[in-house]
């Protein structure tokens, strides 16, 4: 159940990248495509939760937590912004997709087994194959025109990944353990939680916003269509990725987001093969596979 959900996040992930990449082809405004791709998300977001269930429950809780994470996701997509301007876009990719092993390593360190994110020497290992595959498959398109700036707007990006996706297993474990831990202070009610996307979702919109003051804008039937279109997958993405982090447990916590990349990765090269004629590099992309593989499986049980 927990790997179908987050596979269905990938793909609606993967599906949002397409639409970025045909807006820009397109002669679309890629500077308004993000903002508007957020606000969709934002109203899908309140579609899918609030207006579906009828519960429109809202506390502080819910509205600290929504910023924090929103900040996050803005404070990531401003950044990849920059990097892609001062770095190619695979090597800038490839270090975010290899960010997605760490979430599970400050987890395991800050709230260890008893919380339900235990961490082995095998996991550690199966990461480490990971990140090789990634950066191994971006090696040929790997370059920089400026890599002091690149470096730093990279470092903030992934920082903001890294936390924005260990904020998803957090939210859980305030549901779950709030109130038994120093960095749990408060427990919180699934059921108050409906405003939570929507939040994010705004709050990383007028991030985008202000980020934008004083440069030319430049806005198509290109850009609104596929900004509605890409805030519908990016909305949906969210929305099972965040499914699939409340009904993890144990090693599922470690895999998730690995599993998550890995799966954007290949079938990002499924459409990218199919409609660009890009080149597939298979060796590297089973690397990252066999890497999942060895880090999630429970060796110790299979060998017994």
């Amino acid at each position: 159940m927990v790997i179908a959900l987050i596979l269905t996040s990938a793909l609606f992930a993967a599906m949002q990248n397409l639409c970025m990449r045909r807006s820009v082809d397109t002669g679309g405004g890629a500077n308004l495509y993000v903002p508007i791709q957020l606000f969709i998300s934002a109203l899908i977001a309140t579609l899918l939760n609030p207006v579906s269930t009828g519960d429109y429950g809202i506390n502080i809780s819910t509205v600290v937590l929504g910023v924090l994470m929103g900040s996050m996701m803005g404070l990531l997509m401003w950044s990849l912004g920059k990097s892609l301007k001062f770095g190619s876009p695979a090597l800038t990719f490839a270090v975010v997709n290899s960010c997605s092993v760490l979430p599970a390593v400050l987890m395991a360190f800050v709230f260890g087994k008893g919380l339900g994110h235990p961490y082995h020497w095998w996991n550690g290992m199966g990461s480490l194959v990971v990140v090789i595959g990634i950066f191994w498959s971006s090696w040929a398109a790997i370059s920089c025109t400026d890599k002091k700036r690149w470096a730093l707007f990279m470092a903030s990006g992934a920082a903001a990944f890294i936390l924005f996706s260990a904020m998803l297993q957090w939210k859980v474990l305030l549901e779950t353990h709030g109130g038994t831990h120093w960095l749990l202070p408060v427990k919180i009610s699934a059921e108050n939680n409906q405003f939570l996307m929507p939040i994010i979702f705004l709050c990383a919109a007028l991030m985008q916003l202000l980020g934008l003051r004083g440069q030319p804008l430049h806005f198509s039937k290109e850009t609104a269509i596929y900004g509605l279109l890409g805030g519908i997958c990016n909305g949906s993405s969210l929305f099972f990725m965040m499914m699939s982090t409340s009904k993890a447990v144990g090693i599922e916590n470690a895999i998730l987001f690995p599993l998550f990349s890995i799966a954007v990765i290949q079938i990002c090269n499924l459409w990218g093969r199919a409609l660009y004629q890009e080149k597939i590099q298979w060796t590297p992309q089973t690397l990252c596979i066999g890497g999942l593989v060895l880090g999630s499986v429970y060796w110790p049980q299979i060998f017994s």
